[in-house]
């Protein structure tokens, strides 16, 4: 996300948000989302993310499980060092084992996760960061992008896919890019 593109994406009639995903502190994201080459992209992501905030709405999903769970103060931290964490809303992803392509033994039980998510709401109390102002209730409704007509999801090389499981995917999955749409430009 550039502010090019994000201008880009904030001039679409009925835009509503960007979503982020970073996995924690800097070590274990740039552990779990390094670049083809190798490299890290925690800090070129946050960088963007402090670039962007001013042009268009931007939610950091951060992705919890038994690995990272104890690093979620740090990035907290990060947003509060770049003068962002009152401009962007985060919130924690359980993850957990829901396809193929997620596996291992991190996950955290829903009693655990809550415990986390508890914490880390406490965390961005004291820190300042915007709170919703809502009790957690059952998730209901929409689950996925897919749900949405004109939601995507914007994979690595700029490729868009109707999910966040696909965007491993090659370019002839996708459903575009973000230069140019196969959905006819209504999307």
């Amino acid at each position: 996300l550039t502010p090019e593109k994000a201008r880009f994406l904030a001039g679409i009639p009925g835009f509503g948000y960007a979503q982020i995903t970073i996995d924690g502190s800097r070590e274990h994201h740039n552990r779990s989302r390094p670049t083809l080459a190798g490299k890290g992209t925690y800090d070129r992501i946050l960088a963007n993310v402090a670039e962007c905030a001013g042009i268009l709405p931007i939610t950091i999903r951060v992705n919890v499980d038994r690995n990272n769970a104890d690093t979620l103060e740090e990035l907290l931290d990060a947003l509060r060092e770049r003068e962002i964490h009152d401009k962007v809303h985060v919130y924690l992803g359980h993850v957990w084992d829901y396809t193929a392509e997620v596996g291992g033994s991190a996950f955290l039980s829903r009693e655990e996760f809550a415990a986390v998510e508890t914490q880390f709401k406490m965390l961005k109390f004291r820190k300042g960061m915007p709170m919703a102002a809502r009790l957690p209730k059952p998730k209901q409704g929409s689950q996925c992008v897919a749900d949405h007509p004109n939601g995507f999801v914007v994979g690595p090389t700029g490729n868009l896919f109707k999910c966040w499981n696909e965007v491993h995917e090659d370019a002839e999955a996708a459903s575009g890019t973000l230069k140019e749409s196969k959905c006819g430009g209504s999307c």
